[in-house]
């Protein structure tokens, strides 16, 4: 079986993209693609599938952020489209110890590490019902080197200390969730126990569902970089359990 062309691979992928930008711009927009000169819109001609999208090699694409950035722009944002049209790799970041595209770390994150202090839970209750899922010994690997809000997106600080996940809300620093983990021979590691944060003046009263959801979206979703699909869905209907609970 003959090897796949990347090249060609990411040469359709990027002109996809193009026409998908085009096609989705507004009036306004469109005409400001053909004032700067490109006239095949529908579908996109080379330049514009060129001008819209970085593809190529590493260093291809970092010249064009190069050139973004030499044109005046303070910031360059990525957005990454992969041969088969179906979003960012999430999975394959995430197999190969990828988070988010970011390297691994591989020293666990200390109390030291994060800027603000990070608060210990003031009111804990015991969740009754805890996420189910058996973690692989290498998801718990990069589970212990926690999670370090960016700034931007994340909304969580994630510190680890012998077997227990402390999970803290990022703007505030108040823990919300003590995740205490257990070994299952051959399997894997389970949680074997989690207090929640029950006092009202820094957590909303949360339905035990949302919040055991909730724990397993940290965990799964912003720390180890995966893309379910089941657990957003299962989130999404835990959280309107809790909108109508509110």
């Amino acid at each position: 079986m003959p090897a796949p062309d990347r090249a060609a691979q990411g040469r359709a992928a990027a002109a996809r993209t193009a026409a998908e930008l085009a096609a989705a711009a507004l009036p306004n927009r469109r005409e400001l693609l053909r004032a700067a000169g490109h006239r095949e819109l529908d579908p996109p001609g080379p330049e514009l599938v060129d001008a819209l999208v970085a593809h190529g090699d590493a260093a291809a694409i970092a010249a064009k952020v190069r050139a973004h950035l030499a044109a005046g722009a303070d910031h360059v944002a990525l957005h990454v489209v992969t041969p088969g049209g179906t979003g960012a790799p999430d999975r394959a970041w995430a197999a190969g110890g990828y988070d988010r595209g970011m390297p691994p770390r591989t020293e666990p994150l200390t109390r030291a590490d994060f800027p603000a202090p990070l608060h210990p839970l003031s009111r804990p209750q015991p969740l009754p019902v805890r996420p189910e899922r058996i973690w692989s010994d290498a998801d718990w690997a990069r589970i212990r080197c926690g999670l370090r809000s960016d700034g931007r997106d994340d909304r969580w600080d994630v510190l680890v200390e012998g077997d227990t996940v402390h999970v803290h809300r990022s703007w505030t620093g108040h823990q919300i969730y003590a995740a205490t983990f257990e070994q299952v021979a051959g399997r894997g590691w389970r949680i074997a126990e989690v207090l929640v944060e029950r006092d009202p003046e820094r957590y909303g009263r949360a339905p035990e569902e949302f919040d055991r959801v909730m724990l397993e979206m940290v965990l799964s979703g912003f720390l180890l970089g995966e893309r379910d699909a089941e657990l957003h869905e299962r989130w999404r209907a835990a959280a309107a359990g809790q909108r109508r609970q509110a």
